[in-house]
């Protein structure tokens, strides 16, 4: 295969992950893309390589991303349940640690919050084997207290990403996971225009915000906010400026 050829195919497998930031790209749908950048001549040979060995390019290119990033997955409506026992599970493994997440099962998150964030197509998770290690939502939705908090950046709706409902089962804590979704977050909202990330945790887990912090979030402050599983309690507020 001609230089030419692979750039043309490296470029569209950019161009997808762009759109699809989390999801597993189709080797037919790459092939379509590199061959409406390439000329005839190297369209054909795209082609040939198509019937070849694009499947082995493409799954190189796969490797590669997750050489540099974990494989986060986006949740579809049949994984619903696993999703749910995750937090299940996470809920009844954190009742006994000494920093909380405040969660409580079908208060925070609540069943219909885990529907309608996997039909969004807004729910992340990450897997060990058969079982989900990581979970947490990405979306453009936020508590009506932070529209009190004095941010450092003027965004639109469409120009913030929150997350929601980041957890990680102890088994895997101390492995950098967490902070690994941070950082898809945040290559995500670099290559979507985003301007800004926010978050909120509830105060005194020192974990979650030591986690943040170490990715590049800065704390903005402590305010009253209502959530169904805590009432109205204090949350450290924290951004991310892209």
């Amino acid at each position: 295969m001609s230089k030419k050829s692979e750039r043309d195919i490296r470029n569209a497998y950019l161009e997808l992950r762009k759109e699809y930031p989390f999801e597993k790209i189709k080797v037919s749908e790459l092939c379509d893309l590199a061959m409406e950048h390439a000329t005839n001549l190297h369209a054909n040979e795209i082609c040939i390589v198509y019937n070849q060995r694009m499947s082995e390019l493409v799954n190189q290119l796969e490797i590669r991303m997750k050489e540099a990033d974990m494989e986060l997955i986006c949740a579809e409506e049949n994984t619903y349940e696993a999703v749910r026992d995750f937090y299940y599970r996470l809920t009844d493994e954190m009742q006994g640690a000494e920093f909380k997440p405040g969660w409580e099962k079908d208060v925070y998150p609540t069943q219909e919050f885990l529907k309608e964030s996997i039909q969004k197509k807004e729910l992340y998770y990450t897997m060990d084997q058969s079982e989900i290690q990581a979970c947490m939502i990405v979306n453009h939705n936020y508590n009506e207290g932070y529209k009190d908090v004095e941010w450092s950046i003027e965004a639109s709706d469409e120009e913030i990403l929150v997350i929601h409902a980041l957890g990680v089962l102890p088994q895997y804590s101390g492995k950098g996971i967490a902070k690994e979704l941070v950082q898809k977050v945040i290559h995500r909202a670099k290559l979507q225009n985003i301007k800004t990330i926010r978050l909120d945790v509830l105060e005194g887990n020192l974990p979650a915000e030591k986690a943040y912090t170490k990715s590049g979030f800065r704390y903005v402050t402590t305010l009253k906010m209502y959530y169904e599983d805590t009432g109205r309690t204090n949350y450290k507020v924290f951004e991310y400026i892209v």
